[in-house]
């Protein structure tokens, strides 16, 4: 399991903590506790393997769980 630190563009909040569900060249799906997350929002994510700036494409909430879809708009890989 990937857990990604989100941080959205409002640098007063939180960080999101979350788990990498689906990974892609252009985006990726991830499983989160935040409810905040909305499409359009712009935010920064950090994982073991890199960092990058990534827009929320949708955001599904069912009970407790809530999943996002993100387009990665830029990102940055550890060597």
């Amino acid at each position: 399991m990937i857990l990604l630190d989100i941080l959205k563009s409002d640098l007063r909040s939180s960080p999101i903590r979350a788990s990498l569900i689906d990974l892609s060249a252009s985006g990726f799906r991830a499983s989160h506790a935040s409810k905040e997350l909305c499409s359009d929002q712009e935010v920064t994510f950090f994982h073991d393997e890199g960092e990058g700036r990534a827009r929320v494409v949708w955001t599904r909430i069912v009970g407790q769980s809530v999943e996002s879809g993100f387009l990665i708009c830029q990102e940055k890989r550890q060597e």
